[in-house]
């Protein structure tokens, strides 16, 4: 997935982006150009714009992240991958828009077992999808039923249930949390990771949601879990990170604070 230098996305994630593009009938706005900070959002539109122009960059993020090129975080991607070797694993992906960051991880594994990178062993796998935009819901649902066939050939079984979730509000945070402990339970998972990422564009929604985010980590913290946090490396990036976990300035991290077992990056 690396050639001459240049990060590519898995095929199969690239693949079922321009079948989704193209349905939508959305491929000739995303072959536009759009500078400046698009972030998405709960309307429809805003949901439009970051998939059309923004969506591939999320996602290479994680690719990268889990492919680990440069060997700039050995220590927390052999871990991931640890995490996602076999057995089963319930998935918690907040503020989770179209599902870039995981649909990023899940391509990337999927390529990996396919090229004889990793082991195809059994690997279960249940998603608990939260975000405020049910229009991003809807297209991430649909991604994932796209590739589920060719997941199931890479031995990566998924489900996956999507909720409305209003990430300033800590009740809802909190029947979040209870319904995917109880899907742990149902689903038998003997790893639990939480995903967040592209959360650091948009300062009021951080800013509104910072209690949530702490009351999940400590949910978590007397589990067997990991938190991966995936940030683009802008300077409000980094130091929300640095408020979370000990972030080295080049993008290298080591887990700490509130944050038990995780992975925090900001990409340059």
């Amino acid at each position: 997935m690396r050639a001459s230098g240049v990060l590519q996305l898995p095929l199969l994630l690239w693949t079922c982006y321009e079948q989704e593009l193209t349905d939508r009938g959305l491929l000739n706005q995303a072959q536009i150009n759009r500078g400046g900070a698009i972030h998405g959002g709960q309307d429809q539109q805003s949901t439009i714009d970051h998939f059309c122009h923004r969506y591939g960059n999320s996602a290479s993020r994680v690719t990268y992240f889990v492919l680990d090129p440069d060997n700039r975080f050995t220590e927390d991607q052999q871990r991931l991958l640890q995490s996602f070797a076999t057995g089963s694993v319930a998935i918690l992906d907040l503020a989770c828009g179209a599902g870039a960051a995981s649909f990023g991880l899940l391509s990337t594994l999927a390529e990996m077992r396919t090229n004889a990178a990793l082991p195809t062993l059994p690997l279960n796998i249940h998603i608990s999808a939260a975000d405020i935009s049910v229009h991003a819901l809807d297209i991430y649902r649909s991604l994932i039923v796209r590739a589920s066939e060719q997941l199931s050939a890479a031995g990566i079984h998924l489900t996956i249930e999507m909720t409305s979730w209003d990430m300033s509000s800590v009740e809802a945070t909190n029947e979040l949390c209870d319904r995917w402990f109880n899907a742990c339970q149902v689903h038998q998972a003997n790893e639990l990771v939480v995903v967040m990422a592209n959360i650091s564009g948009d300062k009021e929604v951080w800013q509104s949601g910072s209690r949530s985010i702490s009351h999940i980590a400590e949910r978590v913290s007397n589990k067997q879990s990991s938190i991966l946090w995936i940030e683009p490396g802008s300077d409000r990036a980094k130091n929300l990170l640095k408020r979370a976990v000990e972030v080295d300035p080049i993008g290298g991290t080591t887990g700490a604070g509130f944050l038990v077992g995780s992975s925090a990056v900001a990409f340059s």
